[in-house]
């Protein structure tokens, strides 16, 4: 027994020691880095510049939503004006396909055509005396 705790003991000497050496290096590390940037973001040159590359950057994303708007508001205007309304269909056969008036007959079903569901009106909330 007395054997296993000298070894302990030296176990735990060797630890201390070499934990000291690691604890002294680190303390007499120097920094590899360089103390100062080349580039001050506290300059006022810096911030003017970064402030116009944001705004340029800002000006080109609005450009291309004023563009994309400028397209899908002439699709719908050609969609609301245009008295021919015709949708792709999934059918090879068919490449277009006429948009019909509701209630007119069904040419494949020879059944009458449903019009739009009808949902229930919803009564609004009454107040009972909440005041």
């Amino acid at each position: 027994m007395a054997h296993s705790d000298k070894k302990g003991i030296l176990e735990r000497k060797w630890q201390q020691i070499a934990y000291d050496k690691h604890r002294r290096r680190l303390k007499e590390s120097k920094s590899q880095l360089r103390g100062e940037t080349t580039l001050q973001f506290n300059d006022a040159e810096a911030q003017a510049q970064m402030r116009f590359r944001r705004l340029m950057a800002e000006e080109k994303r609005q450009a291309v939503i004023d563009k994309q708007n400028t397209k899908l508001l002439q699709r719908i205007v050609d969609i609301m004006t245009s008295k021919k309304k015709t949708f792709p269909v999934a059918d090879s056969n068919e490449t277009r396909r006429k948009v019909s008036k509701p209630g007119l007959m069904d040419s494949s079903t020879a059944k009458p055509k449903q019009s739009s569901i009808k949902l229930p009106a919803i009564a609004p909330a009454t107040d009972n005396g909440s005041k």
